[in-house]
């Protein structure tokens, strides 16, 4: 049909309406019946073309020496030309927005065309392959880049906002990390794109545009650790008037946390926190969930919150307060630590049980009277599954040309768990029933 309305068109063209380059068909018939008339004249058209078509404007077109009127037209949403198209920036699968567009117009099997990813931009302009490199996006949301730095030997990282480039770079610096090499991509692809090297610490005092990339190389990046195993020495102990905070030593640290069956999606206490040595362990095994180092010292909070820093750990809150009043506003735990109560210990156990009556507890005591209140406490309270073991370190001092072994004091750890539900499970009406 269209090739013979394209065709009469042209015995058309000298009037005044077909010469008007923004007319329509519709319009053509509305507005100029007679040429409309002339130009379909012998031909049966439906009824939807006069009372109005989903059309464009009219076109010129020259084929030798003739020139015509062209007119596209379709029925209302009966067209099987109808298209319509969604841009985003970027690779349509490179955290964009055509993750959540795609399932909503499933019915009309979309066809998607990716473009170029700031990720692949940058590394093409560095002359670099980005097949090893980690992802992270610290657009929109909160997080630290640090975890992945240590881990990974290139970690790119989608930046939002103002100083966020900036932020990046002074937590990486505080975290011992101001040495790693990053590159900062500004506005990639304008004529006004600027990439800007040097280290973190170089560049944690430089401002950049709010929306810009970082590639960061760390060449002594190592794997990360699944268990309990960071050494003594990677916590900062000392407070700034000299003395050292109390911290659980690595081998009664890992048997504790190995207790504690702890999952990805745990929501941990740690309460008597010390240096943050058991919470910066067990934030490193809850990468989903959420770890709370409740601390009633202030210069032992205010450590285990530069250890925080110092391990980047987003997934980590510090509160400083006495236990159980501190963990009052606190979500429910699904597991733990206690590694000191001030003397409080039937309350803070309430307290937890109140919370979660399926919460897993692991308990670290050393004085005697302590332990025979934790037992009395576990009799009281009913805990279906308990545990006791007794753990004795002796690690070896060099003497002169021998070695002599050092016995550190005895710790008794107590597993403590009611069997209403499965391991660290919180209690519901499901598990009631």
């Amino acid at each position: 049909m269209l090739k013979h309305l394209t065709a009469i068109a042209f015995l058309a063209a000298s009037t005044h309406a077909m010469a008007q380059a923004d007319m329509t068909l519709d319009g053509l018939a509305k507005k100029e019946p007679a040429a409309f008339s002339q130009m379909v004249k012998g031909h049966t058209l439906p009824a939807w073309i006069k009372s109005g078509g989903t059309g464009s404007p009219a076109r010129t077109v020259k084929l030798g020496a003739e020139v015509y009127q062209v007119f596209s037209v379709c029925k209302p949403h009966d067209c099987a030309a109808e298209r319509f198209a969604v841009l985003f920036s970027g690779d349509t699968g490179f955290y964009s927005g055509a993750k959540k567009l795609i399932p909503l117009l499933a019915e009309f099997a979309p066809r998607i065309y990716p473009g170029i990813s700031s990720l692949q931009y940058l590394c093409a302009r560095l002359k670099t392959a980005w097949d090893d490199v980690k992802v992270l996006s610290l657009h929109g949301r909160g997080g630290s880049a640090v975890p992945a730095v240590l881990e990974h030997r290139k970690v790119f990282a989608l930046v939002g906002g103002a100083g966020g480039a900036q932020r990046i770079c002074e937590e990486l610096s505080e975290a011992g990390l101001g040495h790693v090499s990053v590159t900062v991509g500004e506005r990639l692809s304008y004529p006004d794109e600027r990439i800007t090297e040097g280290t973190a610490e170089e560049l944690s005092s430089r401002a950049f545009d709010p929306l810009c990339v970082l590639l960061v190389r760390n060449k002594n990046a190592r794997p990360p650790c699944r268990t309990a195993c960071l050494p003594d020495e990677a916590f900062l102990r000392w407070t700034g008037e000299g003395s050292t905070v109390p911290m659980t030593k690595a081998e009664v640290r890992a048997v504790s946390i190995a207790k504690l069956m702890l999952e990805p999606d745990s929501v941990a206490y740690d309460i008597g926190a010390g240096t943050g040595s058991v919470s910066v362990e067990m934030a490193g095994i809850c990468t989903r969930g959420h770890v709370y180092a409740v601390e009633c010292k202030p210069e032992a909070a205010a450590l285990a919150e530069r250890n925080k820093k110092r391990f980047g750990l987003s997934n980590l809150t510090v509160v400083e307060g006495a236990a159980p009043e501190a963990c009052a506003p606190l979500p429910p735990p699904t597991h733990a630590f206690i590694g000191g109560t001030s003397g409080n210990m039937r309350e803070v156990l309430e307290m937890l049980l109140a919370k979660n009556p399926a919460v897993r507890i692991v308990i670290n005591l050393i004085a005697l009277e302590s332990i025979a209140e934790a037992m009395r406490c576990i009799e009281t309270f009913g805990f279906g599954h308990t545990e006791v073991v007794q753990v004795s370190v002796a690690k070896a001092k060099k003497l002169g040309r021998y070695h002599l072994m050092n016995g550190q004091n005895p710790i008794m750890i107590i597993t403590c768990e009611k069997d209403t539900a499965g391991p660290g499970q919180i209690q519901t009406e499901e598990t009631e029933k």
